[in-house]
């Protein structure tokens, strides 16, 4: 998925597979569900994000599908900015 990327920017490569780490939480909810400690270290040392959480059952009421695709992202990106 990020061969594109890690062949122009290998350094980026470097250290993703040094300091990647994976959080738990939820789309759906304000502040993506996280712990506010969790929360606040990601905020604090965050340098690149990757978001790979999304819903594929699009046989869903739109409503559901809306809440993690895109209002999922809306939260991913405040928390980003």
């Amino acid at each position: 998925m990020f061969q594109d990327l890690f062949e122009k920017r290998p350094e980026l490569e470097a250290k993703c597979m040094k300091t990647v780490i994976a959080v738990q939480g939820d789309l759906s909810l304000e502040n993506l569900g996280m712990d506010p400690v969790q929360r606040e270290m990601i905020v604090e040392d965050l340098d690149i994000l990757i978001n790979s959480a999304a819903s594929i059952y699009f046989n869903d009421p739109l409503m559901e599908l809306l809440k993690t695709n895109y209002y999922g992202v809306v939260r991913i990106l405040e928390l980003a900015n």
